[in-house]
């Protein structure tokens, strides 16, 4: 599997086809860990004709949950990778997602672990 050197762009090339591969090979039946609906904190651009990745935070302190996005470029790229635990993805169609929209929202850093954690804690709440 081939990954580009950008920090964020490997990140997110594994966490769509990596992620599925070993999670498959684990037998687990969902190939994607369960996104989280939240509302996004600020606007996020997208760029029509391309996917985007927006990354950023997750704070499961509120109801309903807010995608915060990292957009300060102040900091060197491994923090904000760091930093940077939840990511969404904006389809190529997508121009504008407006502050207060619900996104789904992907958990990344350890995503083969992150899903049983956050299930344990019983968010979000069963049907």
């Amino acid at each position: 599997l081939g990954l580009p050197g950008n920090p964020w762009a490997a990140q997110s090339v594994f966490e769509q086809l990596g992620t599925p591969l070993l999670r498959g090979w684990q037998g687990l039946q969902s190939l994607f860990p369960a996104p989280i609906t939240a509302a996004v904190a600020a606007s996020v651009q997208g760029k029509r004709g391309s996917y985007r990745v927006v990354r950023g935070s997750l704070d499961l302190g509120v109801m309903p949950p807010r995608f915060h996005p990292a957009i300060t470029r102040k900091s060197s790229v491994f923090s904000r990778v760091k930093d940077c635990f939840a990511y969404i993805l904006l389809a190529p169609h997508v121009v504008e997602i407006a502050a207060g929209s619900q996104v789904e929202v992907m958990l990344s850093d350890f995503t083969l672990l992150a899903s049983p954690l956050i299930k344990s804690t019983g968010f979000p709440p069963s049907d």
